[in-house]
């Protein structure tokens, strides 16, 4: 009802006395936005669309600071997107396949899944110790971060 109930979720209805209800508003005058740009691609939910930069769906997210503004893996052209089978997996916004990976706290172990050729520096340092500016998730990943030393 939230999501659904936004104005570019809305057709225009033509009701003399318009829905009598929210629900009925978003029921009967919802409009349906499989396959359509920009919310779909080819069967696949576009992920930016809510979550990088403004939204008219921030309101609805739990953390609407930190998801509404989730970077991608890194810059680099090479990296997975969003859909990626180690990642999110593919499918549209609310579909089963569309998938959240069980992470608690990134580690080498994790990012050895894709980066196969690395291993912990020397032996013992993660790669999330360097690459994370924070240890929230694995969205935020770049290259070498400033970090004090004691």
């Amino acid at each position: 009802m939230n999501c659904h109930n936004k104005t570019e979720m809305i057709i225009t209805n033509n009701d003399p006395d318009g829905p009598s209800s929210e629900f009925g508003k978003v029921s009967h005058y919802g409009s349906n936005k499989t396959g359509i740009l920009p919310y779909n691609s080819g069967g696949v939910s576009n992920c930016t669309l809510c979550h990088q930069g403004s939204s008219a769906f921030s309101t609805e997210m739990v953390n609407a600071a930190w998801n509404a503004s989730i970077d991608n893996h890194s810059e680099l052209g090479t990296n997975p997107g969003c859909t990626n089978v180690n990642c999110h997996k593919s499918g549209r916004i609310h579909d089963s396949t569309l998938t959240k990976p069980v992470l608690v706290l990134p580690n080498s172990s994790y990012c050895q899944v894709c980066h196969t050729t690395v291993q912990k520096h020397n032996g013992a340092l993660n790669c999330t110790q360097c690459h994370l500016s924070i240890n929230k998730n694995i969205h935020p990943v770049q290259y070498l971060q400033h970090q004090e030393y004691s």
